[in-house]
């Protein structure tokens, strides 16, 4: 069994949520989030955020949009730990989740194309790369522009 659980995201997390996209792992990728834009972001749907636990501990967020039922794209996975398994525990999770139990056709993410170690995650996991978007994303700190990786799989490709 694995240490790692799953649970739907509520307003309690987002004060962890916040502080996820601070640390320094993780705010070099992804722009920070405010506790208010968590709180609001859970209104939305279809979005689906999850917060996985350790010991009863949120430990790693991941947010993904559900979209026309055949495909999810995966808009933010962060964890607090680096190399610790919980990455590949999430995405391990969000794809038998969108395959399985939800009989998905795609799911999508976006990666700075400097995140070697996540790229490298995903590409274990099953996704391949489809290409780069140059200036795909805006760092809201410096206002520099960095470009995103596309990493893809199909159910057709997943090894569960």
């Amino acid at each position: 069994m694995s240490e790692y659980s799953v649970r739907l995201t509520t307003a309690t997390d987002a004060l962890f949520i916040a502080e996820l996209s601070r640390l320094p792992h993780v705010a070099g990728q992804l722009n920070p989030v405010e506790e208010s834009d968590v709180v609001a972001a859970l209104l939305q749907a279809p979005k689906i955020s999850l917060v996985i636990t350790s010991n009863q501990r949120a430990v790693a967020h991941v947010l993904s949009e559900l979209q026309e039922g055949w495909y999810l794209g995966i808009r933010f996975l962060a964890v607090a730990h680096e190399r610790q398994g919980i990455g590949k525990f999430t995405l391990d999770w969000i794809l038998h989740d969108a395959f399985v139990t939800r009989g998905l056709h795609r799911v999508a993410l976006e990666v700075p194309t400097n995140n070697v170690a996540a790229r490298a995650l995903y590409e274990r996991c099953g996704m391949l790369y489809e290409g780069t978007q140059r200036d795909g994303m805006r760092d809201v700190r410096t206002g520099a522009f960095r470009d995103l990786a596309n990493y893809a799989i199909l159910r057709s490709e997943w090894k569960s």
